[in-house]
C-alpha cells in the first residue's frame, strides 16, 4: 500500500491476483475509486513523491511497470497508463522505491539478488553508439538486451527483502540506498558500501 503524496485521503493497493487499486478514505470507509488488472501477482507499488501521477509497481514474474496515472481509465481498452514496462530481473521485485532527489530515478531489488537504480529520462542514442564504437574500435560493447535506463547493478548480497533511499543525504549522494537482507541491514552507494 502506498499514500497519495498530494492527496491525503487517496492510497494504493496491490495484490497477488494482478491488480493495483486507488481507493480513497473518506471519513472512516474506504470507497474504491480504480481497480486495474495489470499483469500477475503485483508484490510492490511505489508512488513517485517528485511526479505524483507515476506510480511503480513490481511483480512475481521479474518485471516491472511505470504507470501514468492521469492516463488510467475504467475501460480496460481505453487504459492507456503504462509508459514503461522492463522485463530484466529473473525473479521476483521484492521492493521497489522512487528517488526522493530524482523525479525520474528509481531503485528496484529481486529475488535474483541483484538491486538495480534507473533512470527513465535516458534513451537509446544510436549516433552517440556509433561515435564511441569508432573511438574504441569496438573493442568495448554493451551486451544489446541491456536497457538503457539501467544505471546500476549491484549484487553479491541473499535474499534482498527491502531497499530504501535515505532523503537526508544531500543531493550530491543520490545514489545513496539501504537495503533490507534477511540477515543484515546494508548502506551503499555506488562508490562506497558500508555494513551495518
Amino acid at each position: 500500500m502506498q499514500w497519495s503524496p498530494t492527496e491525503d485521503h487517496v492510497f494504493a493497493s496491490c495484490s497477488v491476483d494482478g491488480h493495483i487499486a486507488i481507493w480513497m478514505h473518506v471519513w472512516g470507509s474506504h470507497q474504491l475509486f480504480l481497480s486495474r488488472h495489470i499483469m500477475q501477482n503485483v508484490n510492490v507499488l511505489s508512488w513517485n513523491r517528485l511526479a505524483s501521477v507515476m506510480l511503480a509497481s513490481g511483480s512475481d514474474d521479474g518485471t516491472f511497470s511505470i504507470r501514468d496515472l492521469r492516463l488510467l481509465s475504467t475501460k480496460i481498452e481505453e487504459d492507456k497508463s503504462l509508459v514503461a514496462h522492463f522485463d530484466y530481473h529473473k525473479h521476483p521485485i521484492t521492493s521497489i522505491e522512487w528517488s526522493p532527489h530524482e523525479a525520474s530515478t528509481l531503485a528496484v531489488s529481486s529475488s535474483d539478488n541483484q538491486l538495480t537504480i534507473w533512470d527513465l529520462s535516458l534513451e537509446k542514442d544510436e549516433e552517440e553508439e556509433a561515435e564511441f564504437k569508432a573511438k574504441t574500435k569496438e573493442q568495448v560493447n554493451a551486451p544489446a538486451d541491456l536497457p538503457p535506463q539501467l544505471l546500476f547493478v549491484h549484487q553479491g548480497q541473499k535474499d534482498l527483502k527491502e531497499l530504501h533511499w535515505d532523503a537526508q543525504i544531500p543531493r550530491d549522494d543520490r545514489v545513496y540506498c539501504l537495503r533490507c537482507v534477511l540477515t543484515s541491514l546494508n548502506a551503499f552507494k555506488h562508490t562506497e558500501y558500508l555494513s551495518l
